[in-house]
């Protein structure tokens, strides 16, 4: 498990005030996985992005993902774990259902 990361910063960057979407995709894929794809636009905060992580567990939503951003233009996808780590524990956390929850 690893994971990268390398930006190089815009100097001339601005706050990132206006964001346009094109695609913001969601699901969850089984009980406790979803995947997410993005592709946005904004601010040039970067000049250039780039990280992979390939940690499954061992932090909250774990999982395996990149995203990479050139001048403005972002771009990522994860398949990753819905639930929060216990740290306490070594595992992830275990929610209660009620009863409500299981009609």
């Amino acid at each position: 498990m690893f994971r990268f990361h390398f930006a190089l910063k815009n100097p001339f960057k601005r706050a990132r005030i206006d964001q346009k979407d094109y695609i913001e995709y969601d699901r969850k894929i089984t009980t406790n996985k979803s995947v997410e794809v993005q592709f946005s636009k904004w601010e040039a905060y970067n000049i250039f992005e780039f990280s992979v992580d390939t940690i499954w567990f061992g932090q909250d939503h774990g999982g395996i993902g990149f995203d990479f951003e050139v001048l403005g233009y972002y771009f990522a996808a994860k398949i990753y774990d819905i639930r929060h780590w216990d740290y306490k524990n070594h595992c992830w956390e275990v929610y209660e259902v009620y009863e409500e929850d299981e009609e």
